[in-house]
């Protein structure tokens, strides 16, 4: 004879089979805002951007600001070009969700 489940046994099975995937969730959301906080930073201190600007900015706008404030600098105080940077990837691969989301 079958037993029926009780709730907290439900609950247990539900748990154990999406918890990774609730993990993992909450890890790429804390990573992506923690992305954007890092790129708000800079639009807002290092650029001087209005929060407006900075936070309707592209993260390519961004980085290309602070490429160019890095430039300006080095003009006018003097340093060496820093060297290429090393190729980076996303924290989470480009799903249709996510391209939807940023296009």
């Amino acid at each position: 004879m079958l037993k029926r489940l009780s709730q907290h046994e439900r609950l247990q099975l539900l748990l154990g089979e999406f918890e990774p995937m609730i993990r993992q969730a909450f890890l790429d959301a804390i990573a992506d805002i923690r992305s954007r906080i890092t790129m708000a930073e800079y639009a807002l201190g290092w650029l001087g951007w209005s929060e407006d600007a900075a936070l309707g900015a592209d993260v390519n706008a961004i980085i290309v600001g602070m490429n160019g404030r890095a430039a300006m600098l080095r003009a006018m105080f003097g340093g060496e070009e820093p060297a290429a940077p090393a190729a980076t990837t996303t924290a989470r691969p480009l799903s249709p969700e996510l391209f939807d989301a940023l296009f």
